[in-house]
């Protein structure tokens, strides 16, 4: 532990759009990525380039502080990670669905569970559950909100103005909570608690809403829940985290009679939003990486809105994008396919497809040299010797 507190003593705490020198040879500056409270994308500049570290970002209004793109201008280059891996969920969609089979359950007389993380995305259905309780009749459910980090969760949530979009913002200097669930709890409608043992033990009734962790189900107070639940078909798990596969994670407690509901909610940017955004930044050198092979889907949206102006590449082969970015972008944009290579090397003979950037390596794609017959010539003319000889005897 004193490893730790001494790793951590050495963090250097910084804001939005503070720069920083490292080592008087390049510049750091955080940006907003509007993707959840305190998630920052960065600009590395130097005298001569201008890079941009794209993480998890949002264009949707939320409740953190908008995605800051004006300062993504001009780049040189262009890293881009963290993109949705289900564009085709709408996350205004999945929260309705969300909702609705919570109070389906509720009223059957069962319980949901939601594993989540303590922080992100729970704001949000914190927020969605608040409106929408009233008119469902949920009023007298109570919802517990599971976590050796609520407390702090809940409440930190509630102060740190600069990490919130401008009407929460406008609220902390009323002052207000900018957040419903400060009156959710004081209603006691919701109730957190650091574990499963204490006052929980004493408070806890059903039909019940629960919050807690981990979203995978392989450990915390979830694994608790899903054994006591998961016997009943009156029960709900509904899993909202995109970044776990929930066939996997159920698979330890089959067979399972609870109901199972994915509703994933992912507000990170999708292949046509990165799109309109490269288009909108300008990188100067027409160079995008990222660090992971495109989602199928994305090449279809990306041919019905159009042609992205760069080659995205990946980030294992960064050094290597300058020398042959422009060739592959262009043979890209002449041939209407999405090129996504693995590496920059000239030696691979790489197929676009239309339907996944997966690049296709084939054998017999190698032309032979000026001069010299190919391989299957030289196996012909060999069995054509053969079967002369052979007629001869």
């Amino acid at each position: 532990m004193q490893e730790v507190n001494s790793a951590l003593s050495k963090i250097q705490l910084v804001g939005y759009s503070q720069k920083i020198e490292l080592f008087g040879a390049v510049q750091v500056t955080p940006l907003s990525s509007g993707y959840a409270l305190g998630s920052s994308n960065w600009i590395i500049q130097s005298h001569y380039e201008k890079v941009s570290y794209v993480s998890g970002s949002s264009l949707l209004t939320t409740h953190p502080q908008p995605m800051d793109q004006a300062s993504l201008k001009n780049s040189d280059v262009l890293i881009l990670t963290g993109l949705t891996q289900i564009p085709t969920a709408n996350p205004d969609g999945m929260v309705g669905e969300f909702c609705s089979n919570l109070a389906l359950t509720v009223r059957n007389g069962g319980n949901v569970l939601v594993p989540c993380y303590p922080s992100g995305v729970i704001y949000d259905l914190l927020e969605c559950l608040y409106q929408y309780i009233d008119s469902a009749g949920l009023s007298n459910i109570p919802f517990y909100f599971i976590s050796p980090v609520a407390n702090s969760s809940l409440e930190f949530s509630q102060i740190f103005a600069e990490w919130l979009c401008h009407n929460k913002q406008t609220k902390v200097y009323l002052p207000e909570p900018p957040f419903p669930h400060a009156e959710l709890i004081q209603t006691n409608k919701l109730k957190h608690y650091p574990s499963l043992h204490g006052d929980f033990s004493s408070d806890f009734r059903q039909p019940c809403v629960v919050f807690t962790g981990h979203p995978s189900l392989r450990f915390g107070d979830v694994v608790h829940f899903m054994e006591l639940w998961g016997k009943s078909s009156l029960n709900t798990v509904i899993f909202t985290e995109p970044d776990f596969s929930y066939l996997e994670a159920l698979a330890p407690y089959q067979p399972l009679a609870m109901k199972c509901i994915y509703c994933p909610i992912d507000t990170r940017l999708n292949f046509i939003q990165v799109s309109k955004l490269l288009k909108e930044v300008q990188v100067r050198k027409g160079s995008a990486v990222s660090p992971r092979p495109c989602h199928r889907w994305g090449v279809r949206g990306l041919q019905a809105e159009g042609r992205l102006p760069c080659c995205i590449c990946r980030l294992a082969h960064f050094p290597r994008v300058h020398k042959h970015a422009e060739r592959r972008s262009k043979s890209c944009q002449s041939s209407q396919m999405r090129w996504c290579p693995w590496r920059l090397s000239p030696a691979f003979p790489w197929q676009p497809s239309p339907l996944c950037c997966t690049p296709k390596i084939t054998s017999t794609s190698f032309s032979p040299r000026p001069g010299r017959p190919s391989p299957a010539a030289v196996r012909r003319e060999s069995g054509q010797a053969r079967t002369s000889r052979t007629a001869k005897c």
